[in-house]
């Protein structure tokens, strides 16, 4: 379902996806066609959780977006409707606007986990979804880029270069 967007510091307001009817999805088609991330967006029946074990990971930023993927991987079905149910507040000071060292580092665990998550779910679309997953992961270090003359983020490269190369040589 759409987020409606609201600004604190501006007088706007926006849904962010448009869906133009309610319609009712597989799971890993939601993965391939809507907005990773934003898990408020979704009303998630407790019992699901409970029995795939769904929780989110502890001590990451933008763990939502782990923790939506595994749940759509793993629904059957997603209801998508075409009505926002939720106001959310924009605020451009928050962790979710600023990129810092942070955030990559968050999202090299999330795409580990994920990875990880595929290999021990395996189904006729994990292909597919580890060259998305990948395209993410180049994606998020992207946002980061402009700490790359820290010496902090020199060293985040460096640590993690054999594992963003062969992650990219594996999908391709």
């Amino acid at each position: 379902m759409p987020l409606h967007w609201r600004y604190a510091d501006q007088e706007r307001d926006r849904l962010d996806i448009n869906i133009e009817k309610s319609k009712l999805i597989r799971g890993v088609d939601y993965i391939f066609s809507y907005p990773r991330g934003a898990i408020q967006r979704n009303i998630i029946r407790r019992s699901f959780l409970l029995d795939k074990k769904l929780k989110f990971y502890p001590g990451i930023i933008h763990e939502d977006g782990l923790f939506g993927f595994e749940l759509f991987y793993l629904a059957h079905s997603v209801l998508v409707v075409n009505k926002a149910y939720y106001n959310y507040r924009q605020n451009q000071n928050s962790i979710m606007h600023s990129l810092t060292m942070k955030s990559a580092e968050s999202e090299m665990i999330i795409h580990k986990q994920l990875m990880k998550f595929l290999r021990e779910n395996e189904t006729e679309y994990s292909d597919q979804l580890r060259i998305k997953l990948t395209g993410i992961l180049i994606d998020a270090l992207s946002f980061t880029w402009h700490l790359r003359n820290t010496d902090e983020y020199k060293l985040f490269l460096q640590e993690t270069r054999s594992y963003r190369i062969h992650a990219c040589m594996t999908c391709f």
